[in-house]
């Protein structure tokens, strides 16, 4: 090998070492108590020079400074004046599936085929990603993995975001099948005048006929090798939840009368945009939304700027059940901004810890995992961050200590290197 060779593969192995994410941290030894910090609950309660306790991963006490019983036996962790927030939780999104979203070879975010019912995201999940350290950074520490893809996208499942490999990973298996609804109109790009105009589609009809055969079929068999069937089995008894990803009026009817017809016990809207042209029928159906889309232009050519912004807070006021979700049409990367956008939703008419608990309590009653995840309380695991300031403004969001189940995690990554070192090179 010549020089040049040897340089660039020491330049390229130097480069691999130098990304490679944080070591997973080790398990707690030696019980906590975090003081001196104002307790965003999650639940919208704040808790002003509170005192949260943990010890085995698992939270033992909550309390503000002046009702707190003796500390003995626990290790003092002081952050006086600053936030502790419950880790926030992001339902439906690729990390961990998709690095670069242009590097076909670094994406497993989706199966060929448009029925792939049994296909399960956990096994292709990548603890490695380089993504993750820019998640927990923001305060995102829970995550529900999910396939894209036509008609029947497969499984998603719940990870904490700071693992060794998707066993260590896991929270919940397998806990909802993701179907993107049939789209009514198609695409029609004029190349010439640089348009895109609409038409509708002819394969609505017969698309949303595969879905309904498929289900029959999983309704009326019994036991069978089909894997495609078994999974939809497991979800009609309810052991999975159903997804649907649908935003037009007459897409979220179709899936309502689909929902009725085959007596689905658990599902969820994903988008939902048009869901206040339909509000009662949505209202007496209980079908929560995860809105996602909060930061993106409108839609229609008559929409305003703010259309998507307004969205959460509207829901909310119509009495729909809510939570935020992903935006499936960015890259996964940008799924780490999920507390700025609950922070958008604040400013554009909701009270921020209600819009904080869309990220917390919310997200985690929908995912179902509402039991151990989702706000400081006794009894759930202690995975949560202190924040200098308030964690769902970009400007003043700083995290000063991160926990996963207990565990005290690495929150700088390469982005926060690469920042140090050249905040020394150019500060005088």
């Amino acid at each position: 090998m010549n020089r040049f060779g040897l340089l660039l593969t020491s330049f390229f192995f130097a480069t691999l070492v130098h990304a490679l994410p944080p070591k997973p941290a080790e398990p707690q030894v030696s019980p906590l108590a975090i003081t001196g910090v104002t307790i965003h609950v999650g639940n919208g309660d704040v808790i002003d020079d509170g005192i949260v306790t943990f010890k085995d991963g698992i939270i033992t006490g909550v309390y503000r400074h002046a009702d707190a019983p003796g500390l003995e036996g626990y290790d003092i962790v002081r952050r006086d004046g600053e936030h502790l927030y419950p880790g926030f939780v992001l339902p439906n999104s690729s990390v961990g599936l998709a690095e670069i979203n242009s590097v076909r070879g670094s994406r497993d975010d989706r199966e060929a085929g448009l029925l792939n019912a049994s296909v399960r995201s956990i096994v292709a999940y990548n603890t490695d990603s380089e993504l993750l350290p820019t998640f927990r950074f923001n305060g995102v520490l829970t995550a529900q993995i999910a396939p894209r893809g036509n008609l029947i996208a497969g499984n998603s499942s719940i990870v904490q975001l700071d693992a060794w490999n998707w066993q260590d990973a896991a929270i919940k298996l397998d806990d909802a099948m993701h179907i993107s609804w049939p789209r009514l109109l198609k695409a029609k790009p004029d190349y010439l005048r640089r348009q895109v105009s609409y038409e509708p589609s002819d394969r609505y009809t017969s698309s949303v006929q595969q879905l309904k055969d498929l289900f029959a079929e999983a309704s009326t068999v019994g036991e069978t090798d089909n894997l495609n069937i078994q999974a939809v089995q497991q979800l009609l008894t309810g052991e999975r939840q159903l997804f649907i990803h649908a935003n037009g009026a007459r897409q979220l009817v179709d899936a309502i009368q689909f929902i009725r017809q085959f007596d689905v016990p658990r599902p969820v809207f994903v988008g939902a945009k048009e869901a206040l042209k339909v509000k009662q029928l949505l209202l007496d159906a209980e079908v929560p939304i995860l809105v996602d889309f909060v930061h993106g232009l409108p839609a229609t050519t008559h929409g305003t700027v703010d259309d998507n912004y307004e969205r959460a807070a509207l829901f909310k006021k119509a009495g729909f059940n809510i939570g935020l979700g992903a935006n499936i049409r960015q890259a996964p990367s940008s799924d780490r901004n999920l507390p700025f956008i609950a922070g958008t939703v604040a400013a554009y008419g909701m009270d921020p810890e209600q819009a904080l608990q869309l990220i917390t309590e919310s997200n985690a009653q929908i995912l179902g995992i509402a039991d151990v995840l989702g706000t400081i309380e006794v009894g759930k695991h202690a995975t949560f961050f202190t924040s200098a300031g308030d964690a769902l403004e970009m400007r003043t969001s700083r995290l000063t200590s991160c926990f996963i189940q207990g565990r005290t995690v690495e929150i700088n990554g390469m982005q926060q290197e690469l920042y140090d070192r050249f905040s020394e090179k150019y500060t005088d």
